[in-house]
């Protein structure tokens, strides 16, 4: 299983939004929403 999927299926488990799971995490939301449609490697999170 790719990574974005995996965070999506684990967001959409526990019933929360992109924008939700960004707030939590100090993320943006468009960044979250990119790594689960694997057009940013989720690697580049360590970077941030």
């Amino acid at each position: 299983m790719q990574v974005g999927r995996a965070i999506r299926k684990l967001r959409a488990q526990r019933k929360l939004t992109i924008q939700q799971l960004a707030e939590m995490t100090s993320l943006s939301a468009s960044l979250i929403s990119q790594v689960e449609r694997d057009q940013v490697l989720a690697a580049a999170w360590s970077f941030l």
